[in-house]
């Protein structure tokens, strides 16, 4: 993902907060004074002044320590703190489909397009210079291809993290396969519903793959069968626990956190635990990659 941007500050304080703050402590104040009269009690202000600075001190700690403790803790689906926009990049030759792209993405407060590009060497130009958190890319597009320039832009340096998400006509489209080894972090159709196209760019802006684990394995095994055992691959997961290696095993069978857990009988937590150590020690790039991996290496064959 690209550099995180500069932080949003919190806002000023606004007076008209503090005045609506300080008319609410006292309307608090007379009105406990008021009942205590109406009930007898001789002396309301002993009970009334430490309600009045303990309403103090709250408004005071709200106000010094309310923004500092949201600029720690408040994330966004990037996993960056503060306020910040996903920053999207679009890629296709064909103006229109750009053009509709970018009207469903402009209902999202959280969305940004940075740039169009109308072939794959405009992509990678413009990923380079725009540094977006999500990359849309077409498959088939004039001079370059999107497998090619999903390739050069998972490899840039000048775009560390960009998120590439395939674009097809059909999900069994032939290009599929090359393009989530080439590095895609996923693939969605044309077809896609608004709602669910602004879900996927939060979600591959989060980090996460864009496959649900059922379609990884369907699409994976479908092109899988025509490729070659990768020789190395099956040294790259000797780093591997024994528990690891079932658990990426698993996976690759198209298994969810939840269920590889039930398999296993261990919590989700320690089933998600293990995948993203499997994930670190392989370094590959998701979920997705780890699937491809664990077919490349033999440690699951198609259909098995």
């Amino acid at each position: 993902m690209a550099e995180p941007s500069p932080l949003r500050e919190p806002a000023p304080v606004r007076h008209s907060a503090v005045i609506v703050d300080a008319a609410l402590a006292v309307l608090t104040v007379v009105g406990f004074t008021t009942g205590a009269l109406a009930a007898g009690v001789r002396s309301p202000w002993q009970g009334t002044i430490p309600l009045a600075l303990f309403l103090g001190a709250l408004l005071f700690f709200r106000r010094r320590l309310g923004p500092r403790r949201l600029r720690r803790t408040g994330r966004h689906p990037c996993g960056r703190l503060g306020t910040v926009t996903i920053k999207v990049l679009l890629a296709d030759d064909q103006a229109l489909v750009r053009a509709g792209f970018r009207s469903l993405l402009a209902r999202s407060r959280d969305v940004t397009v940075v740039g169009e590009a109308a072939d794959g060497d405009e992509a990678v130009r413009l990923a380079a210079s725009t540094r977006p958190d999500v990359i849309l890319m077409d498959i088939r597009m004039p001079g370059t291809d999107g497998i090619t320039a999903t390739r050069r832009i998972v490899a840039d340096p000048a775009a560390p993290g960009c998120r590439v998400v395939i674009l097809t006509t059909f999900d069994t489209d032939e290009h599929v396969f090359a393009a989530l080894r080439a590095g895609a972090g996923g693939f969605l159709t044309k077809e896609v519903e608004p709602a669910e196209l602004r879900r996927a760019v939060a979600a591959v802006a989060a980090g996460d793959a864009l496959l649900s684990p059922g379609v990884t394995r369907r699409v994976v095994e479908q092109f899988a069968r025509r490729q070659d055992l990768s020789p190395g691959a099956g040294q790259r997961l000797a780093v591997l626990t024994a528990r690891e290696r079932e658990v990426v095993r698993l996976v690759a069978l198209g298994l969810s956190n939840d269920e590889i857990a039930e398999r296993l009988v261990i919590s989700p937590l320690t089933a998600k635990t293990h995948i993203t150590r499997s994930i670190a020690k392989l370094d590959v790039r998701d979920r997705v990659q780890l699937v491809i991996l664990a077919y490349e290496s033999g440690l699951i064959r198609p259909g098995g």
